[in-house]
């Protein structure tokens, strides 16, 4: 049995739920299970699961999400892709909540560290 779409937003919601009750104890600790370069990582690696998973139907032969090719045996293969896509759904989604969550909650610290045109320093985060 496989999941749908919406059972992978289910699974990043829970994922973001769970970051939410780290950061009930404290920011820092929230932060040190997920740290924001990880996010920075995270939020693209589940579009890229995506694409990727798309376009080895192509280089396999079929067409462009076309779970079929993935195996010797088309259920099998369907199987497999649609767990791909929900991994990478999962994990975009998980991603995106927990940067929206502390770009909103409490205190931010500063992801990356810039210079302005006139020298001085600004700090960007999420």
């Amino acid at each position: 049995m496989t999941l749908g779409l919406v059972e992978a937003f289910k699974l990043g919601y829970f994922c973001c739920s769970v970051h939410f009750i780290c950061a009930r104890f404290g920011d820092d600790q929230a932060r040190k299970v997920v740290p924001d370069k990880a996010l920075i990582l995270l939020v693209p690696l589940g579009l890229l699961i995506y694409a990727l998973t798309g376009f080895a139907g192509i280089l396999l032969g079929g067409k462009f999400l076309d779970y079929d090719v993935l195996s010797s045996d088309p259920t099998h293969g369907q199987h497999l892709g649609i767990l791909i896509i929900e991994l990478g759904v999962g994990i975009t989604v998980a991603a995106v909540m927990i940067s929206i969550f502390r770009a909103y909650a409490g205190e931010q610290k500063p992801l990356i560290k810039r210079t302005g045109k006139d020298g001085r320093r600004f700090n960007q985060s999420l």
